[in-house]
C-alpha cells in the first residue's frame, strides 16, 4: 500500500503530461510537446525537492516516490515521443 498511493498520484502527473505531449504532436508543434515532458520532469524534481527539505520521515519519503515515479513517467513519455515515427526528434542524435 506504501508504494501504490504515490505510483497512482506520480501516475496522475504522467497522464496530464501524456495527454497534453499528444495533443500538441497532434497540432504539429512537436518542441511544445517536448517542452510539455521537460515540465513534467521539473514538477517531479520540485516534488522531490519538497519532501526532502520541508517534509521529513515516512510522509517525506511518500511525497519524494510521488516525484521519482512523476520523473520516470515522463521520462518514458519523452522516449515515446522521440520513438514514433512523427516523434518529437531522436534523443541519440
Amino acid at each position: 500500500m506504501f508504494y501504490l498511493i504515490p505510483f497512482l498520484l506520480g501516475s496522475v502527473i504522467g497522464i496530464f503530461t501524456l495527454i497534453l505531449s499528444l495533443i500538441f504532436k497532434r497540432l504539429g508543434k512537436l518542441t511544445n510537446a517536448n517542452i510539455v515532458t521537460y515540465i513534467g520532469i521539473l514538477i517531479g524534481g520540485g516534488i522531490l525537492w519538497y519532501s526532502l527539505e520541508i517534509v521529513r520521515g515516512f510522509e517525506g519519503a511518500m511525497i519524494g516516490l510521488i516525484g521519482v515515479f512523476a520523473i520516470l513517467e515522463c521520462i518514458a513519455i519523452r522516449i515515446y515521443l522521440a520513438s514514433t515515427k512523427k516523434g518529437g526528434g531522436s534523443i541519440a542524435k
